[in-house]
């Protein structure tokens, strides 16, 4: 059977091949209708056409393809929180709605800038996803590439005009976190989170807790941990219970649940003398023999705006936030 081509999607449309390639390609598309768009697609799509991407690559000197990049460091939390399955879940599902492939790159710490460019260089991406935190160098490197970039969880001001950024509402988030234990009855407080700086997640979700506490004329306890995993929790139970305080609000729900199981063996009654607020809403915490009252975020949603904003070039700079829910469960 003969491949169809873009002559064939504007003949049966009615438009010129011009038209087809512009918004197969996703070029100039507020110069169509979204009723043109949606018909040039359904179209493509029942003639099953295939786009010739070795020579569109020729043509544009670039792929249809957009990077993933992770930080080393979370190759971990990978491993043990479906949080970031959800991420690349939905950039995946947006990517592929675009017509657009995704490569997964885990940063090594051992790669130079100059490594990272001769990489990103021999792919002729799209655009960049890049989750987490990383080393400013790298940022300004791929900078050099004009290309577009999304920072997700991240709060470092670049100052660069080509990067988008898509965080979470965590300040909220760590109020609501806050208030909630605070109307449960709960009153020496603490959050467990990593090290804080602005740049980091945890800082904002640490701010708006805060927040909620000192309205209350509380005073809140800091305790410190390495990483947000199940284990972290666990292990930190201990110093939790001889802390003297009655709650606690977790940076992850991973860290929550970690810490409900280390307090329950250590005999706290979870939740009439202990009450524990996780973030994220991933599937074990409402699954959990003890369902954990948590900040819900939708994570594919946030996946799904990183890919979107690769494409809006007049916002760079942007900032999307992705908004959260409490829901109540039995951990408070």
């Amino acid at each position: 059977m003969k491949k169809a081509t873009l002559k064939d999607i504007a003949q049966r449309v009615g438009v010129s091949i011009t038209t087809v390639s512009n918004v197969l390609n996703h070029k100039n598309e507020t110069s169509y209708s979204e009723k043109r768009k949606q018909e040039i697609l359904r179209i493509a799509q029942d003639l099953k056409y295939e786009p010739n991407l070795a020579a569109k690559t020729l043509v544009t000197q670039q792929s249809n393809m957009i990077a993933v990049l992770l930080p080393p460091y979370m190759l971990g939390f990978i491993q043990e929180s479906p949080f970031y399955f959800y991420l690349i879940s939905g950039i995946e599902n947006k990517a592929h709605a675009m017509g657009l492939d995704v490569i997964i790159k885990f940063i090594q710490y051992t790669d130079t800038v100059e490594e990272l460019l001769a990489w990103a260089k021999s792919r002729n991406l799209h655009g960049i996803v890049i989750v987490g935190e990383i080393n400013e160098r790298y940022i300004a490197g791929f900078n050099k590439l004009d290309v577009a970039i999304a920072l997700v969880d991240n709060y470092t001001d670049f100052e660069l005009k080509n990067i988008h950024y898509i965080n979470t509402m965590d300040e909220y988030g760590g109020l609501l976190a806050g208030r909630h234990l605070i109307e449960q009855g709960y009153q020496r407080l603490c959050i467990l989170t990593t090290n804080i700086s602005e740049q980091k997640v945890d800082f904002h979700r640490y701010q708006g807790f805060k927040k909620a506490i000192q309205q209350s004329g509380f005073e809140e306890s800091l305790v410190v941990v390495n990483t947000t995993t199940y284990q972290e929790g666990y292990d930190i139970s201990y110093e939790v219970k001889n802390m003297g305080v009655d709650g606690a609000f977790c940076t992850s729900d991973s860290l929550a649940l970690g810490l409900i199981d280390g307090l329950t063996g250590l005999d706290v009654k979870i939740p009439d003398t202990f009450g524990v607020v996780g973030f994220d809403n991933i599937s074990r915490s409402k699954e959990n023999w003890m369902p954990l009252t948590t900040i819900n975020q939708n994570v594919i949603k946030k996946g799904e705006l990183a890919v979107e904003t690769l494409f809006q070039k007049k916002s760079w700079g942007s900032q999307a936030k992705v908004s959260v829910n409490l829901i109540k469960r039995r951990s408070t």
